[in-house]
Order: C-alpha cells, then structure tokens, then sequence
C-alpha cells in the first residue's frame, strides 16, 4: 500500500508500506523486560517517546530505561526505511555502545531487526522481535548469542499511554 505525502517542497512523495508501519510506534509508550543473563534475571522499565521524522520515513526515540543496581539511563534511537535495499535500519545508542540493526517486516505488525559482528573472534547476534499484538500493546523479544552460546534474552510488553503524535 501505498500513500502520498507532501515533501517539505510541496511536491507528492509516496510511501512504502515499510515506512507506513513504522508509524505504530508513535506515541508515548512503557514498559517492563525481563533480562536473562549469565543466569541471573533483572526486570527493567522503560519507557520511549517516539516521533516521526524524515517526512515519515523514519521514527525518533526518545527512551529511559531503568535497571536495577545501575539507575536510570537515556538511549536514543533511529528507526528508518531505506529505499535501495528495502530494509529497515535500526540505529541505537545507549550509555555502551552504539549498534545498527537491519531487518524487514515479516507482517505489518512484525519487525524483525538483526545485528551482526564479531568479538573476540566468534560471532555475535542480536536479534530483536517487535510484535504489535493490538495498537496499545507491542511485544518485545531479543536474544544475544556470541558463537553457539545465548548471552542474554529479553521478553516484555509495552503499552501505549498516549498517541497524540499518530499522525
């Protein structure tokens, strides 16, 4: 599906449905993960504002994330459609590192991002599962695996508190 749009020079843009479905993720959203790593499991909440960016190619994060032993901490993240390969990019910084994600949508209601790399010569993946279950309520899945081994998994919801910037 495609829909049109005005560019910022008045001229019509069409958007894939790639970039359409990105806009489920506006608004004001919290949530709670549960982290498994290492055998210990840690329940962190968070809690994003998300806005459209790039004439709707893209959306803007804004998150907090609160885990316990460590506080409080802000990340920012950049979601987008890119037109040449089809994909989405999934730019993330936190207080670690800075990570890039790509992936597709498996449905309209199913991202599914992946990043890969090496460290200390085995292979590291992270794969995360957006799923939209309704337009309130998103699941989140990520597993973290260097070589054979799971470093870490996270599973929560988060609900939608506002959707005033859904436009």
């Amino acid at each position: 599906i495609l829909l049109a749009t005005l560019t910022s020079n008045g001229q019509q843009k069409e958007l894939p449905e790639a970039a359409l479905n990105l806009r489920q993720f506006y608004g004001i959203w919290d949530g709670n993960l549960t982290v498994t790593e290492e055998g210990k499991t840690l329940n962190v909440g968070m809690h994003w504002s998300c806005s459209k960016t790039a004439e709707g190619l893209g959306a803007y994060f804004n998150t907090t994330r609160d885990v316990p032993g460590e506080g409080k901490t802000e990340l920012a993240n950049l979601a987008g459609y890119d037109s040449g390969d089809s994909l989405i990019y999934w730019f993330a910084v936190d207080n670690q590192s800075a990570t890039v994600y790509k992936g597709k949508w498996v449905t309209p209601e199913h991202l599914s991002v992946e990043y890969n790399t090496f460290r200390h010569g085995n292979k590291l993946v992270e794969t995360i599962n957006l799923i939209f279950k309704s337009k309130e309520e998103l699941e989140v899945k990520m597993l973290s695996t260097l070589g054979d081994k799971e470093l870490s998994k996270v599973e929560g919801l988060f609900h939608l508190k506002n959707d005033k910037s859904k436009k």
